[in-house]
């Protein structure tokens, strides 16, 4: 039987930016990927905002499956 891959998910319903920082303007996240054959990885991906609400909204994609490469810098920096 093959396992699944499963992202390591906290939630501190108290901390809306659980998985988030704030790196001198640009919002960062960081999570944990555990992987079938009993490794993990961990995962910091620059969210390119400097908008706290699209950030969350980035970090929910992502912690949903999402792909980091497909956060893109022009939503993230809407003119």
């Amino acid at each position: 039987m093959k396992k699944e891959n499963t992202l390591s998910i906290r939630v501190n319903e108290q901390n809306l930016f659980h998985h988030l920082w704030n790196n001198n303007g640009t919002w960062w996240c960081n999570y944990t990927v555990h992987y079938s054959d009993n490794t993990s990885e961990r995962v910091r991906c620059s969210l390119k905002t400097h908008d706290s609400e699209l950030a969350k909204k980035l970090r929910d994609f992502l912690l949903n499956g999402g792909d980091p490469k497909q956060i893109n810098r022009r939503a993230a920096y809407p003119r």
